[in-house]
């Protein structure tokens, strides 16, 4: 799932990718580095960088409820720990 983040210039992908790995949950396997935004609609101060989140378990099958659940988890506790938001 992608996920487009509004953040400072200053902030880099490697800040998310690290945010997101601290919070240690298993089933998201991965997060990549998809694409940087600046322009229209954001501030000159801010761009937009968009990350990948790859869910997988090796045991089972997951759900689309459980997925959505985590995922959301996963943004909010992001937007906390860098007091950044999502783009849409």
């Amino acid at each position: 799932r992608d996920v487009s983040f509004v953040v400072f210039r200053a902030t880099a992908f490697e800040d998310i990718r690290e945010a997101i790995v601290q919070q240690n949950y298993e089933l998201c396997t991965n997060v990549l580095f998809v694409d940087i935004y600046e322009g229209k609609g954001l501030n000159e101060d801010e761009r937009s960088i968009t990350v990948r989140l790859e869910y997988r378990s090796d045991h089972r099958t997951l759900v689309e409820s459980e997925v959505e659940t985590l995922h959301n988890q996963i943004i909010t506790q992001t937007e906390q720990k860098l007091g950044i938001r999502t783009r849409f």
